[in-house]
């Protein structure tokens, strides 16, 4: 796909003001803030986030550090929080950052744990989706890995007359979402839920029963649309959802957008090029926007409509705007180079890891703006299932 600066001039001297301040303060992390090995929230993330940058020793540093504690200390298989994530970083930097040897598979047992990792949990963030992301970033030696996460997805898929979808049981729910909803419930976020999976199954089209259940998801998320055009965080729940790449319209965009492109479907890339569309007037109080990050914050934004942008001029616009406002909300004065996380407007989260890392803190946020001041497309952004290639 095409990619252009969306931050130029004064606005792009500022972003590299901000990766950089992010940089030095990253690379020598406060012991208190426990930074862990996690691609999310760790060092797997940050190895990412320095290769990009081109400050390969520091990169390198880091992925070892991961690499050794997913060697020495029990952790779960999730893409995000888990050894699948420091396996996945580990296969995106070789050539990067790891040089291996001609017929060395680094990742080779790893395959062989996660095909007895696959549960009950579906989701992109910890469960069975994420797995699949692992598996596409290895190509064409994990396709077996690949066709079991399909066949786990079809197990546990429920068909219904709206489409096929999939049910977050209720043991992991939030307590109070499982008070509301004792019996389980189908979320509607890219994070955890069924825009996941269509943007999963959009890349596993190959597989018969990747493009059955394709079908059957997309029919089902359209049918969730609220009578005001957007969608809930959850089906049934009647309030839109705030506006995020976790949860709401323009990640469901982004994943109608994908699946539409990759499996040839125009009407699904024009349902998501109208949603995405829809969302750029949003008042800002409705979107949950209170800081930069990629998870839920003006950064991440800003990467979802750069990633549209190619389709209309507007979602490049909407893109620009978002970048400039997680600017806006930098403090350079703050320990981790400017962008801190904030749970409300007046609440600060204490530092620790999940204010350094890729999803939830500063890397991710640099990551975000040295996509938007580049001429390549941010190719890492994989791992959010923002781009499949």
């Amino acid at each position: 796909m095409t990619w252009t600066p969306l931050l130029t001039g004064a606005d792009a001297d500022r972003a590299r003001e901000a990766i950089a301040g992010v940089a030095r303060a990253l690379r020598e992390p406060d012991p208190a803030w426990q930074v862990g090995a996690s691609l999310a929230n760790g060092d797997a993330g940050l190895a990412v986030f320095y290769a990009y940058l081109g400050d390969i020793d520091t990169a390198a540093a880091c992925i070892e550090r991961a690499i050794d504690a997913a060697a020495r200390t029990p952790m779960v298989a999730s893409l995000h929080h888990g050894y699948a994530g420091i396996a996945w970083a580990t296969e995106h930097l070789v050539g990067r950052v790891i040089a291996a040897e001609p017929g060395e598979d680094l990742n080779a047992d790893i395959d062989v744990a996660l095909r007895d990792a696959l549960d009950d949990n579906y989701d992109l963030l910890t469960g069975a989706i994420g797995i699949g992301v692992y598996a596409l970033e290895r190509g064409p030696v994990a396709r077996d890995l690949r066709a079991r996460v399909v066949a786990q997805l079809a197990a546990l898929a429920q068909r219904t007359p709206h489409g096929v979808s999939w049910l977050t049981p209720p043991a992991l729910l939030d307590p109070d979402v499982a008070a509301e909803f004792p019996r389980g419930v189908v979320n509607l976020g890219l994070a955890h839920g069924v825009p996941g999976a269509i943007a999963l199954l959009a890349a596993c089209g190959d597989e018969p029963t990747a493009r059955e259940l394709l079908d059957g998801a997309v029919r089902y998320l359209l049918a969730q649309r609220l009578p005001t055009g957007g969608f809930p965080d959850l089906a049934g729940v009647t309030h839109p959802a705030r506006l995020a790449w976790c949860y709401g319209d323009l990640a469901i965009a982004s994943a109608l957008v994908l699946a539409g492109d990759r499996a040839g479907r125009a009407e699904w890339t024009r349902a998501g090029l109208d949603l995405a569309r829809a969302t750029i007037p949003r008042a800002p109080e409705t979107t949950g926007v209170r800081d930069a990050c990629l998870c839920h914050g003006a950064a991440g934004l800003g990467l979802m409509y750069a990633r549209l942008a190619p389709h209309a001029p507007e979602l490049a616009a909407a893109a620009t705007r978002w970048f400039r406002e997680a600017l806006a909300l930098r403090r350079p004065d703050s320990p981790v180079g400017g962008f801190e996380p904030v749970v409300n407007a007046a609440d600060h989260v204490p530092l620790g890891d999940t204010s350094v890392g890729l999803l939830t803190g500063a890397a991710g946020v640099a990551l975000a703006l040295h996509a938007a001041i580049g001429s390549e497309p941010p190719a890492w952004d994989r791992v959010l299932l923002l781009s499949l290639s």
